[in-house]
């Protein structure tokens, strides 16, 4: 069997290190690599042929035992003997390749003018070059399960010691661990048998055979093998066109993968090689339908040939061109696949993929599609919490239905326990939902019927939740009283006022104000609680005893409700308290007495009097105050006048606020 190798690059990197490691005074292991048989030891990249080092020593020596002599290795004193060495190391090597005679002459004499292998010469690495030139040997002699360490020592031309170097322990024989390998690619015909198989990672396989099995014997397979990687991926080629290979029935062949040495690992799996492929496989009517009755969508099918075929892998996805998800896998004489796991009223889109004994061989269906719609109705959702909230009502939804497209609100109309639908339907992502009621319909005096309902994405509605009851905290504003009225009554103002009887139940009583006003009804004061700032009054009546004589008061009276809530505007009253005045003197007379004109009056009847005050004018004059006199007082002498004049006179009464009482009657005397 005929082995290319297209791991050159890897080979020459890894044998590099391997051989090129010879240079110092050392223990390393790593010059000494385990082959099926026997050891192969690195002795360096000096050509032993006597420029700078004339012969390799090799001693041995098992784990803790005495080192012994194996051989001393020189280079062939002839370019005949190096040649005919190298056409027996091509034969014990056949997976190593070497040069032409030409070139191998041309490596002969380069090697001794210089009396090194230059790491750049391509060959450098060559099984066989290296061999035939001494560089490398092959111990034969040990034995298996072994344990073994090697010194090698390099002999200048004078029999010196040029290097000398001791590995560590090397055991044989071994069994190479490689990548996984699996097969990629089967294909037979009548002309040709072609096998692939892959590895991935960075410890692959450098040969590999092909076997089969013969009158229950296992032999060597004739066909051609080719290795070659791309990255960390390996790939392992097999074609067979040899007659005895296509004639065989039932073929089940394996490959064993072998390391640079020729180590084996273990065998691969047995593969049938049927010459009737899977290349005729095909699926014919796939079909989906949605199921009456229940959510599902029915999947039916026909395959063209069950022989070859494992098992069916059933693919969904929401999306005709990507995302694509295995759902489950049935045997190849299923014809029919009910899927209840669909999401109700969305495109589904399948695929069916029929699978062969290995991973490559599988055919697939056309893409097909369906939808199923949920037939039952939705689980009946729950309102856990409901309170009213500044300006409507909130409420609290457990929802508990995974193929639900929302909620439909319900709300009484304050009125009746009747429940009538708010707006569109309400849509949620998750298990709860808080719904916000601020319609301006709302009204603060009522109370309102809450219930909610799901609806899934077929259209079904839900029984109705439990229902609740909520006000929302929404402003009131009571109406105001309907009559208001005020009199005056022993110097104090008594007000009462009512409501009609419609809104009597949400009174929660009054609030009353009081300011000073003009002659215009304009306020000078600023408004004042009664009795207090921010009290209430629950009785519809109220006296006012701290009214002043002589002031002008406009009271104002508000609603207020069982909700704090107070009339917009007030019913509104105004009244004048009229001044108490004291009594004016009677009787005024006037006479002329030589001394001048004595007035004489009757005393003022009041406790309150204090002074009288004496006014005098004459025609075209304003009258003038000529005397104060006390409240005993019953008569006045004016002697102040002029002769020829006329006068009058008038009398007015203060009391102890100062208060003027209006005049007398007046009396006029020509003196």
């Amino acid at each position: 069997m005929n082995t290319i190798k297209s791991y050159s690059c890897l080979i020459l990197i890894t044998m590099f290190v391997l051989f090129h490691g010879l240079t110092s005074y050392s223990q390393d292991s790593d010059f000494v690599r385990p082959g099926p048989g026997g050891l192969f030891v690195g002795l360096g990249n000096s050509v032993p042929c006597g420029v700078k080092t004339s012969a390799y020593k090799i001693e041995r020596s098992s784990k803790g035992g005495n080192w012994s002599f194996l051989a001393e290795i020189k280079t062939p004193s002839s370019i005949g003997d190096f040649l005919a060495k190298v056409d027996v190391y091509k034969v014990m090597f056949p997976g190593n390749s070497a040069p032409s005679k030409e070139e191998l002459e041309k490596l002969w004499q380069k090697a001794h003018q210089s009396g090194v292998f230059e790491p750049a010469d391509s060959w450098v690495l060559s099984f066989p070059v290296r061999m035939a030139f001494g560089m490398m040997y092959l111990d034969r002699e040990t034995k298996e399960n072994g344990t073994y360490l090697y010194r090698v020592t390099a002999m200048g031309t004078s029999g010196e010691i040029v290097e000398q170097h001791v590995s560590g322990d090397v055991k044989w024989p071994i069994i190479p661990v490689f990548d996984t390998i699996r097969l990629s690619g089967l294909d037979r015909s009548a002309k040709l048998l072609s096998l692939k198989w892959i590895s991935v990672g960075k410890n692959p396989a450098h040969r590999f055979s092909v076997f089969c099995f013969e009158n229950e014997k296992s032999r060597l397979m004739p066909g051609r093998s080719v290795t070659y990687a791309k990255n960390d991926t390996s790939f392992y080629l097999y074609q067979d066109t040899s007659a005895q290979t296509l004639a065989m029935k039932g073929l089940m062949c394996y490959m064993v993968p072998a390391d640079n040495y020729g180590n084996k690992g273990r065998a691969g799996n047995v593969i049938m090689a049927d010459a009737a492929g899977f290349s005729r496989v095909f699926f014919r009517g796939s079909h989906a339908e949605k199921v009456s009755g229940y959510l599902g969508i029915k999947l039916t099918w026909r395959l063209s040939a069950l022989s070859s075929v494992k098992k069916i892998e059933i693919y969904r996805s929401l999306d005709s061109q990507k995302d694509f998800q295995l759902i489950t896998t049935i045997p190849p004489s299923d014809t029919s696949f009910t899927d209840p796991n669909v999401i109700p009223d969305k495109v589904q889109y399948y695929y069916l993929k029929a699978c062969g004994e290995f991973d490559f061989q599988s055919v697939m269906s056309n893409v097909f599609f369906d939808y199923g719609m949920d037939t039952r109705p939705p689980v009946t959702p729950a309102i856990f919490k409901a309170e009213g909230i500044k300006n409507g009502a909130e409420l609290y939804i457990l929802l508990n239905d995974i193929n639900m497209a929302g909620v439909r609100i319900y709300r009484s109309n304050g009125l009746t326990d009747s429940l009538l639908v708010l707006g569109d339907l309400v849509r949620n992502d998750s298990n709860t939902l808080v719904f916000r009621d601020t319609s301006m319909a709302l009204n603060g005096y009522y109370y309102y019927q809450y219930a909610v309902r799901s609806e899934n994405t077929s259209h079904l509605l839900s029984a109705f939740s439990n229902t609740v009851s909520i006000r929302p905290l929404k402003a009131t504003f009571p109406d105001p009283p309907v009559v208001f009225n005020a009199y005056l009554d022993n110097k104090k103002v008594k007000l009462f006022w009512h409501n009609g009887e419609s809104s009597q139940n949400m009174i929660q009583g009054y609030r009353l104000s009081r300011s000073e006003s003009d002659d215009n009804n304009i306020d000078v004061s600023p408004a004042i609680g009664l009795p207090s700032e921010e009290a209430v009054l629950t009785p519809n009546f109220y006296t006012d005893s701290l009214v002043k004589p002589g002031k002008t008061y406009t009271y104002r009276v508000q609603t207020v409700d069982i909700y704090n809530g107070i009339s917009l505007h007030p019913v509104v009253f105004t009244i004048d308290i009229p001044l108490d005045l004291p009594i004016p003197p009677a009787d005024l007379k006037a006479i002329n007495t030589p001394e001048g004109v004595v007035l004489e009056w009757g005393p003022a009847v009041s406790e309150n009097s204090t002074l009288y005050r004496i006014y005098r004018y004459q025609r075209g004059s304003e009258p003038q105050v000529i005397k104060l006199v006390g409240k005993d007082a019953i008569t006045f002498t004016d002697t102040t006048i002029s002769k020829g004049q006329l006068y009058f006179y008038y009398l007015t009464t203060l009391d102890k606020q100062d208060t003027e009482s209006v005049p007398c009657g007046e009396v006029g005397i020509y003196y």
